[in-house]
């Protein structure tokens, strides 16, 4: 306020006589202090949900990890669980759409658009940017061993996330269900198809009985009506998650058959479906994302399954 009252009375004293007609120095200047002072209370303040013209953003992403571990308990609730999200996940925050990281971060793309406008960006891509720079910056070596060592770190990472994420409990149990049924029904679509057939043709190897549901015949509902008890579906689903694979594992689930989902996040549609959930993200290179980590998974449910059968003892 002082300031502000200083910066008025110099003002006033330079404006001459031709902007004093009518009235004095003094009187003009306690004017401009009065009108200041009836506005103050609807300036703007100073926060953390400050526009993104107040301060410079951070350009790199130390930076940005450093801004958001000092800033992350006095950001508001929702804000909060984005910065949480963003430091626990910043391969997703680089390499996933809007849509993709607000389902997985549990809120709105509106959401990610403010907690960017807070850290002082003009919008989330801006952001994303910082996010993403880690990934773009390329190794000195030729193009194909570059291409090949990005998509190998890629495969990598998303071994890893399965081994993160998925218990030997949640396996172990996914696992009895898969080896105590008569038929295992196999369900995916798109480009969770390979990982499903990879296991049917297993599965055919060690003479267990499954089902792959998918055929260029288009009678995928009268398969599955060849369900019966004691039978078992494993569903493999992503984003975006197929229709019929949905509405097939809605079906199964309805006539009491155990179903098991390998999918991306608790909020898939088949988890919510499914006796047990064995989830994992698939790490993204170059635009394309992986199905490394699901496979390792599919294989090892195989050999699991076989192995608790005694085959091949």
């Amino acid at each position: 306020m002082p300031d502000i009252c200083a910066h008025i009375v110099r003002n006033a004293l330079k404006t001459g006589k031709s902007a004093l007609v009518g009235s004095s120095k003094i009187e003009y200047m306690f004017q401009n202090i009065l009108w200041y002072r009836s506005h103050l209370q609807f300036m703007p303040k100073k926060t953390d949900t400050q526009p993104a013209s107040a301060f410079a953003p951070p350009g790199d992403i130390d930076t940005l990890r450093e801004h958001l571990r000092a800033r992350e308990s006095r950001l508001p609730r929702r804000l909060g669980e984005v910065a949480a999200f963003a430091l626990t996940r910043p391969e997703e925050m680089a390499l996933g759409t809007t849509a993709e990281i607000a389902r997985a971060a549990g809120v709105q793309p509106s959401t990610l658009v403010r907690f960017a406008q807070t850290l002082g960006y003009d919008g989330f891509s801006d952001m994303q940017a910082v996010f993403r720079s880690p990934y773009l910056q390329k190794p000195q070596t030729s193009p194909a061993t570059g291409t090949l060592g990005g998509f190998l770190d890629a495969a990598a990472r998303s071994v890893e996330s399965a081994r993160q994420s998925i218990t030997e409990e949640r396996f172990e149990t996914a696992v009895d269900l898969l080896a105590r049924a008569e038929t295992i029904f196999l369900i995916a679509r798109r480009r969770a198809f390979p990982i499903a057939s990879s296991m049917a043709y297993t599965f055919g190897r060690m003479k267990i009985r499954s089902q792959l549901i998918g055929t260029a015949q288009g009678i995928e509902d009268e398969m599955l009506d060849l369900a019966r008890p004691g039978d078992a579906a494993l569903v493999v689903s992503f984003w975006p998650y197929s229709r019929d694979a949905v509405h097939q594992t809605r079906n199964l689930r309805e006539r009491g058959l155990p179903v098991i989902a390998l999918t991306d996040g608790p909020d898939s549609p088949v988890a919510a479906l499914a006796r047990v959930s064995l989830m994992l993200t698939e790490a993204e290179h170059e635009g394309l994302r992986l199905l490394s980590g699901s496979i390792a998974v599919a294989t090892a449910i195989t050999a699991a399954v076989a192995e608790r059968r005694g085959i091949g003892e």
